[in-house]
């Protein structure tokens, strides 16, 4: 990165900032020191491109993350010196101005992160991971012993760097099914026995209406409502598609749905190895639009009396998919279904996608920004046989 000095349009002199540097051009010598970064103005950001902006942005959030890091060390000091009192949560939250009820979490993070989680640790004191990013990893892990929960850390959080929360807490989830098959079956079985239904008042004369349920169950009812709310919706209709969708769950649940909603089907997605369904292993499944699930989970999905069978062809090494069963479908269909089942995201409206010949994805979007993504893979990499060092004695 290229050294100067700039007097800001608050009189403050920065060290380090370059105005014609590009972000993307070399994202590992994008750091910028906190005196540069804090001492920018508004003035100052007006006069960026939009490459120097999105690098600010990049830099701000690198920069939460090692406030945050240092926040998760001083409230451990904080248990440490109250001995660990569970009055330490009032304290915390008394010092960020908070309520009670932030002051809990706050610790609970710092314990995990001290004890249990030293790579995500790391990865915030770097400006890698922000809080959040790591309570996707720690939320994963429990349940898990200390043991399991460090190789858990030690799988996600190294290669977390760029990937959204979800994709971090599917490959935190995943990694502790392997760990922990049985107890992750367990835990998913006690869980539906926590299954409700609540409903909570708004302002301006609303209300809502909330269900814990088993995932596959909320992905076949969201499939339903949304495939009736395609079938109303129409090039005349004045409705959002989220209206309708609210309008198809009050009809359905009073009775009010005109037409014969019968003919409408719903398929929920479940890849599960074959090697689970047999029961030769418990390596989890994988449930589209949620991620991994407890191989027993899969397999009970699996023998649902009206569920159907169909071959996936991944590749051994990667995991990512290859190819899709069309016995039952005509080769469009396949086509989509191939997509949806290798991608497992929403394609944006606007936004470009390249399948580039490493199998990532070169992602633009409609401003011109250009990002490198990596699909997960649908089914868990083999391990590969190493390479012998020696040749054979013949």
């Amino acid at each position: 990165m290229t050294k100067m000095n700039v007097m800001t349009a608050t009189g403050v002199e920065l060290s380090g900032y370059d105005p014609d540097f590009d972000i993307f051009a070399d994202p590992e010598d994008a750091k910028w020191e906190p005196a540069a970064f804090f001492g920018l103005s508004g003035a100052d950001i007006k006069g960026m491109t939009a490459s120097q902006v999105n690098g600010l942005l990049t830099a701000g959030q690198g920069l939460i993350a090692r406030a945050q890091a240092i926040q998760a060390h001083a409230t451990r000091r904080l248990s440490d010196l109250r001995g660990d009192s569970e009055f330490v949560k009032d304290e915390v939250a008394l010092a960020l101005s908070s309520s009670k009820g932030m002051g809990q979490p706050q610790v609970w993070r710092a314990d995990e992160l001290t004890t249990r989680l030293p790579e995500t640790l790391a990865a915030m004191e770097r400006g890698e991971l922000d809080a959040y990013k790591a309570d996707r990893i720690a939320l994963a892990t429990i349940g898990l012993d200390d043991e399991h929960a460090r190789k858990v850390d030690a799988h996600v959080a190294p290669s977390a760097k760029g990937k959204d929360p979800v994709s971090i807490q599917r490959k935190a989830r995943r990694a502790a099914l392997k760990l922990d098959p049985c107890g992750g079956t367990e835990r998913a079985m006690a869980k539906r026995s926590d299954r409700c239904v609540k409903h909570g008042d708004d302002l301006d004369g609303m209300s809502q209406l909330w269900a814990y349920l088993p995932a596959e169950t909320v992905s076949s009812i969201y499939g339903r409502i949304d495939a009736i709310a395609r079938n109303i919706n129409t090039c005349d209709e004045k409705r959002t598609m989220d209206q309708i969708r609210a309008d198809v769950f009050s009809d359905l649940l009073l009775g009010k749905v005109e037409g014969n909603t019968r003919q409408v089907h719903v398929q929920v997605q479940v890849t599960v190895p074959v090697t689970t369904l047999t029961g030769a292993d418990e390596l989890p499944g994988d449930l589209a639009g949620y991620g991994p699930i407890p191989a027993g989970i899969a397999r009970k999905i699996a023998h649902y009396p009206h569920s159907t069978w169909r071959r996936l062809i991944t590749d051994p090494a990667t995991g990512q998919l290859l190819d899709v069963g069309r016995t039952r479908y005509r080769p469009p269909a396949a086509l989509n279904e191939y997509v949806r089942a290798r991608d497992k995201e929403c394609r944006m409206p606007g936004w470009t996608f390249r399948h580039l010949p490493d199998g990532t994805y070169q992602v633009t979007t409609p401003t011109g920004t250009v990002h490198i993504t990596e699909p997960e893979p649908i089914a868990e990499p083999e391990p590969q046989l190493a390479k012998p060092t020696e040749p054979p004695p013949f």
